[in-house]
């Protein structure tokens, strides 16, 4: 993140409160000024009052800085404060999930069957080829990128009181929030979208079945959610961009907070997801700007659960902007709630 927790907004009204205030306050000392004066001096009063208003203004961008890291630790996480925050080893009060991939068994059997064995199956630059290589799983290189930068974003804004353990979604837990990386591929999302078979229209976001896409909340349509495809050059929607002759040309991630267990307190998940890699990507770096990402948490800090839709572009995935978002936001986000901006499906 290129600044600090200090400059964390407030909600919007938070702000217009200490604005009202100051605004008070300056109609008061301008009617005090103004009792008994000649009408020319009012021009001194109009200069206090801007001065209030500045003040006013000044202190709802900065109230933050007097945030403590275990307040802000909730507000991200929208944590109850009777429930208690974990409290673990090394301030690592929180998980980052990354999907783990591993060979197939088809792949080994043929591994075996070459002679290959299993310290020989992956190479680096930096050794022989000789070399005995230990590796069971791997990464993927935009989701390692993007747990980097999540994770320090939440590090730097509770001044590094709380901070990420990294694991991968092989296991499951409930016991911390977590800032969870990945759709389809991570098996901490498939389990959400499991504890919502039943009851699917509680959830935010769910796969796209026999699609490589995702069907995220809205307002505005009939079924309640709005479905998202990868888009080529020319405005088609790509059913399966790893098996389609169409390039992709823009993709589609989401930012969202949700419950991971409704029994659970403090499964309290963040997810960043796209549905191909430059979704990711592109959605990890506008979240790394702590403008934008604070600028989310404020303006859902009422609600429980939200999810935002950004369009990032395949080639130049900075190219990221917001397009929907569910529920309905302020500012920004109220004008993109109804997700016209979008290149969705209307089926």
């Amino acid at each position: 993140m290129r600044r600090g927790h200090s400059q964390l907004l407030i909600g919007p009204a938070g702000s217009w409160l200490l604005v009202i205030v100051m605004l008070v306050c300056a109609a008061i000392l301008a009617g005090l000024w103004y009792r008994g004066q000649a009408a020319q001096t009012i021009v001194v009063p109009i200069t206090v009052s801007a001065m209030f208003l500045s003040i006013g203004l000044g202190l709802g961008r900065w109230r933050s800085i007097f945030a403590s890291p275990d307040r802000m630790f909730r507000r991200i996480f929208n944590i109850a404060r009777g429930d208690e925050l974990p409290q673990e080893p090394l301030h690592e009060n929180f998980y980052v999930v990354v999907p783990r991939f591993d060979l197939t068994a088809a792949a080994v059997g043929q591994l075996e069957l070459a002679g290959i064995d299993r310290y020989r199956r992956f190479a680096n630059h930096a050794i022989e080829a000789s070399h005995y290589v230990a590796v069971s799983g791997l990464l993927a290189g935009n989701d390692s990128e993007a747990s980097q930068r999540l994770g320090s974003a939440i590090a730097i804004a509770t001044s590094e009181r709380h901070r990420p353990a990294l694991r991968s979604d092989s296991e499951l837990a409930y016991d911390r929030p977590a800032f969870v990386l990945g759709l389809n591929t991570n098996q901490w999302i498939r389990t959400y979208w499991d504890l919502h078979k039943s009851t699917p229209s509680e959830a935010l976001f769910l796969p796209t079945p026999g699609q490589i896409g995702v069907l995220v909340r809205s307002s505005t349509h009939e079924s309640g959610f709005r479905k998202y495809l990868p888009l080529s050059e020319d405005d088609v929607e790509i059913d399966n961009f790893c098996e389609s002759e169409h390039s992709v040309d823009r993709d589609f991630g989401i930012f969202a907070r949700i419950r991971g267990h409704k029994s659970k307190p403090l499964a309290r998940w963040l997810v960043c997801a796209g549905i191909g890699p430059a979704g990711t990507d592109g959605t990890a770096r506008y979240l790394s700007d702590d403008h934008n990402f604070h600028r989310i948490i404020a303006t859902f800090a009422r609600v429980g659960e939200f999810v935002v839709v950004f369009r990032v572009s395949a080639r130049y995935p900075e190219n990221t902007e917001p397009i929907a978002c569910w529920p309905d936001g302020h500012g920004e986000f109220a004008r993109i709630s109804s997700g016209r901006r979008a290149h969705i499906a209307s089926r």
